[in-house]
């Protein structure tokens, strides 16, 4: 049978002193633990705060929210470019041509700053990237991107408009709902956005407005070709007369 040794005081007094060394943390270990402890409460403090108190926006029209066209998004991520048919003319015509110049609006709207006064100051890196984006997107040769640019300077002065007539004007005399941008277009910038406001509640563009807008009144035949264009509607004409 074996025999156990009882141990003295002295012994199991060391040997307890021995273990709460070994157990004890290195004063290095503890400062690294509090930092990292505080670090996660502040990051949730911080994260708290901002689940609280949302980011401003401001006038929100749409029903439903702006149309970025993930499914593009997901065939670039892919690869797959859809091929985009051009007439003798060198338009765009078919259904993947209704697709690029919807795209090409959405990229018109978020690439271009709307508080440029005309599209000539633009800057040509926001250009680039808006036929670059387009390229990646779809089959288009290269003489194409003088049509694409001119596309998307149509679409974005269309919207500059469209933001004037129905987010600004009306509400000329409400400056608070004019503090931030649109909830429906979210991706203005707020600086960018101010600018565009000021510009548009000053005297000169007011008087301007004023003037353009007699002269829409008069036209009699306002133009209503959406984005089927001319190229789409040559294609239904000759197929509904071959001859």
């Amino acid at each position: 049978m074996k025999v156990t040794r009882a141990r003295s005081a002295p012994e199991l007094a060391s040997s307890g002193q021995s273990n709460a060394l070994e157990n004890k943390p290195s004063p290095k270990r503890a400062t690294t633990s509090l930092r990292v402890s505080k670090s996660l409460t502040k990051h949730k403090k911080k994260k708290s705060s901002k689940a609280s108190s949302p980011e401003k926006s401001g006038l929100k029209l749409l029903k439903r929210g702006y149309v970025i066209m993930h499914k593009i998004m997901r065939r670039k991520i892919l690869g797959v470019k859809l091929k985009v048919l051009f007439n003798q003319k060198g338009l765009p015509y078919g259904v993947v041509a209704k697709e690029m110049q919807s795209y090409i609006g959405v990229l018109a709207h978020t690439k271009a700053p709307i508080w440029r006064p005309s599209w000539k100051q633009v800057p040509k890196d926001r250009k680039n990237k808006i036929w670059w984006c387009v390229e990646m997107a779809f089959e288009v040769p290269p003489e194409a991107r003088r049509m694409v640019l001119s596309s998307a300077s149509q679409k974005w002065r269309e919207f500059k408009s469209k933001l004037t007539t129905q987010y600004i004007i009306p509400h000329k005399d409400e400056p608070e709902l004019l503090e931030y941008p649109p909830a429906d277009y979210n991706f203005i910038e707020k600086s960018h956005w101010d600018i565009f406001v000021a510009d548009r509640l000053s005297e000169e563009f007011q008087e301007m407005h004023k003037v353009q807008k007699g002269k829409r009144s008069k036209n009699k035949y306002p133009h209503r070709m959406l984005r089927k264009g001319y190229a789409n509607l040559e294609v239904e004409l000759s197929e509904i007369n071959p001859d």
